[in-house]
């Protein structure tokens, strides 16, 4: 990726990665890839792509390099650690654009991401064969939407298009109520802040990161006050306290707000502006989460998106501190098969393999983990979720949401790895040898 032409406008030319992300996605599974659509005509690649368009025979012929000789179970393994991978990847890279740019993109989907292979794709010295699969590269192929940058980094997702893995944004809030000014503070380098209670009429869904406008009818003219609302402070229903940010406010103004503490402005206009920034991109990803794992041609995205969804509140109306959120999904999947059915590693891949066969492939801690880490990508679903709302992130360091998925996906790559490069039948073999000694 370079600069084109800087100083006649924001040009960019990049590296054309011909495969889109749910085609990859899919061909881990099983599907073949035809090539890219042009009108009414399908474009074909040379060198590794050619063997795409046949997919199944080039698994046949040694395009998984480790299980392939393992016929559709080794293959299943597989498939599980490089889907895994992808995804992993993906996020890592939206990561690091964010850290260094420090902006979110708000309008990620699966179009932003596409895999190339390389046109001599290595030979591996002990197969003897080329693994296309662990030599593709995925791209960051979109850039964060142009928007308004506020003091504290936030911003609203232009408008566009609908895409299901971005998430739609909550609206804006207006109406009027009653304000009531509590306490105006003593200005600190010529800024001033107030505290005061908002009565509305309907309970207002609120985060403490979301912004707050308010006009006052001074005697000395309109008054704006911008700030944030702080519903865990209320102590009556219908009401809701705030805190506006720091504001010069001219003397006139001061001795208005100072003569008024106490004292109720009827219908007062006011707006609640939802703070959208990276954890937006996490939501997104998470959707995507559920595309690469949880896709198969009999089980469409919105369906597994809906499938992980319920899961996730379930899992949060029965939350326990002391347990981790595999181990709760795992007791979910076990109570109820429902669960087992729609969510269950046999959607990996296209080889139409039974819920039951899959689940003795790869162990259940190891799923259940994984669809923990898709869990907690969803903003605001309840304590397991990384970020409790869309703007739940530090100001200064968007890219702090991503961290803790990032840690635990790596952490199921080694596990995963441990599923191809190791005989775990064996392993299995040999723990239940030992248990029975140990009887």
């Amino acid at each position: 990726m370079f600069s084109l032409n800087p100083q006649g406008g924001r040009l960019m030319a990049m590296a054309f990665a011909p495969i889109s992300y749910e085609d990859y996605a899919d061909l881990l599974g099983g599907k073949s890839w035809q090539g890219v659509e042009h009108g009414k005509k399908q474009i074909h690649f040379a060198g590794p792509y050619r063997s795409l368009n046949e997919w199944t025979q080039a698994q046949q012929d040694g395009a998984h390099l480790f299980l392939g000789t393992q016929g559709r179970a080794g293959r299943f393994l597989e498939t599980f650690h490089l889907k895994l991978h992808l995804f992993t990847e993906a996020l890592r890279q939206v990561r690091s654009f964010i850290q260094e740019r420090q902006l979110p993109f708000l309008n990620l989907s699966a179009e932003s991401f596409r895999v190339s292979l390389p046109m001599s794709a290595p030979v591996c010295r002990f197969y003897g064969r080329r693994n296309v699969p662990w030599s593709s590269r995925g791209t960051l192929s979109s850039c964060p939407l142009p928007r308004a940058i506020s003091n504290i980094s936030s911003g609203r997702a232009a408008p566009g298009p609908r895409f299901i893995c971005r998430k739609e944004s909550a609206r804006i809030f207006r109406e009027t109520g009653s304000v009531r000014i509590r306490k105006v503070l003593p200005p600190e380098q010529g800024q001033t802040i107030l505290e005061g209670t908002l009565v509305v009429q309907e309970r207002l869904p609120v985060s403490e990161n979301d912004l707050l406008w308010i006009r006052l009818p001074l005697p000395s003219g309109r008054l704006d006050l911008y700030g944030h609302l702080y519903a865990a402070e209320s102590l009556a229903q219908g009401e809701v306290r705030f805190r506006t940010v720091p504001q010069k406010l001219s003397d006139s103004v001061l001795t208005a707000l100072k003569a008024a503490e106490g004292v109720s402005f009827a219908r007062s206009p006011f707006e609640v502006v939802p703070l959208l920034s990276s954890p937006c991109d996490l939501f997104s990803l998470g959707v995507l989460a559920v595309r690469t794992m949880l896709v198969d041609e009999k089980t469409t995205l919105a369906v597994a998106l809906d499938e992980i969804l319920s899961l996730a509140r379930q899992v949060a109306a029965e939350h326990k501190p002391d347990a981790p959120l595999g181990a709760r999904i795992r007791s979910l999947l076990g109570r109820d098969p429902r669960y087992s059915a729609s969510l269950g590693p046999h959607h990996l891949n296209r080889e139409n393999l039974s819920p039951e066969t899959a689940a003795r492939l790869i162990p259940i801690e190891t799923w259940c983990d994984t669809l923990a880490v898709i869990v907690s990508l969803f903003p605001g679903l309840g304590p397991d979720s990384v970020c409790r709302d869309f703007g739940d992130v530090p100001a200064l360091a968007l890219e702090t949401c991503f961290n803790r998925p990032l840690e635990e996906l790596e952490k199921l790559l080694i596990r995963s790895r441990s599923l191809v490069v190791i005989d775990w039948g064996t392993n299995k073999e040999i723990h239940s040898a030992i248990r029975q000694m140990q009887r």
